[in-house]
């Protein structure tokens, strides 16, 4: 699982996600002989088969002694925009990126062979490849404005731009625009936990 950050500067789901594998951790440094603020930053070294992505809406707000408003549980109802589709080629480490690289350029090659080539629509074989993508399979949403209550909504995609939506025991059919709208903004259901899965391509040696 990986966390979508979320502050003033998050506009889309892929800088949220670099933006939570980098943070300020104070340390010890012998060269300064007293405690400092070090960069830690976390890079990918495998890329799993499905990805499950929490957006980071819930966090702990500090009572304001000049407002007198108490702390407490609050959410973050910020836009934060994803796609159908995710490139998660710069949250690796080299070694990793080595063996997107690899995976891309098979899909390149593919893609002039076939100009109608779509690296979604690829039946898996025996020798795969990743390529650094994932592509949305499923979402689910939180709808309220407490940590402590309101609607979840799960989003399951069907099949090319058919999408199924279970609302407790209702169950309804939507389109990827639609999936793309729960971004978030205001109080309608919105994007919390998404999971995505890996695109590849055929490797031959």
């Amino acid at each position: 699982k990986l966390p979508c950050f979320i502050d003033n500067q998050t506009t889309e789901l892929v800088a949220g996600l670099k933006a939570s594998m980098n943070e300020n951790i104070e340390l010890f440094s012998d060269k300064l002989g007293r405690n400092t603020f070090f960069e830690k930053q976390q890079l990918l070294s495998r890329l799993p088969p499905y990805l499950t992505i929490q957006f980071m809406r819930f966090f702990w707000k500090k009572e304001n002694v000049g407002t007198g408003a108490k702390g407490g549980k609050a959410k973050i109802l910020k836009s934060v925009l994803f796609s159908k589709i995710i490139d998660v080629y710069d949250l690796c480490n080299n070694e990793t990126k080595e063996l997107l690289n690899l995976g891309r350029d098979i899909e390149t090659r593919m893609l002039k062979e076939d100009k109608n080539f779509r690296v979604d629509n690829v039946q898996q074989g025996p020798n795969m490849i990743p390529t650094g993508r994932y592509q949305l399979i499923a979402l689910l949403t939180h709808q309220g404005r407490s940590s402590e209550s309101g609607h979840y909504i799960g989003w399951v995609h069907k099949k090319d731009d058919t999408w199924i939506k279970y609302d407790d025991d209702k169950i309804s059919y939507v389109n990827t625009a639609d999936i793309l709208e729960l971004k978030g903004g205001g109080d309608w259901p919105m994007a919390y936990i998404s999971i995505y899965k890996r695109l590849e391509v055929p490797f031959n040696q």
